[in-house]
């Protein structure tokens, strides 16, 4: 999780339809210096570099689907789909 910036809520979720099939979770994340070890190690055992972040984010869950493209998150913006902001670093992973 300390790779992890932002949180967005996007999809049906977010536009508040009634029966949702999944959440749909945008990821503003930085590299470090543990980036490059995350996409070495995806190349030998997990399917994508982002396996250990989601894994840590969702657990097992299956209804969860994460999007690590900040790009693809300013582009759903800019043409008007809402995009919920859920956490921010520095905030409390605490419910209220």
């Amino acid at each position: 999780m300390t790779l992890v910036d932002e949180l967005y809520l996007f999809g049906s979720y977010a536009r508040g339809a009634l029966e949702p099939h999944d959440v749909d979770i945008a990821v503003d994340f930085h590299r470090d210096e543990r980036m490059p070890q995350l996409e070495v190690a995806s190349n030998f055992s997990c399917p994508t570099p982002h396996s250990e972040l989601r894994r840590q984010l969702a657990g097992r869950s299956r209804g969860i689907q994460f999007r690590f493209d900040t790009a693809l998150r300013r582009q759903l913006e800019s043409v008007g789909v809402p995009v919920l902001r859920l956490w921010r670093r520095g905030d409390s992973l605490q419910h209220p």
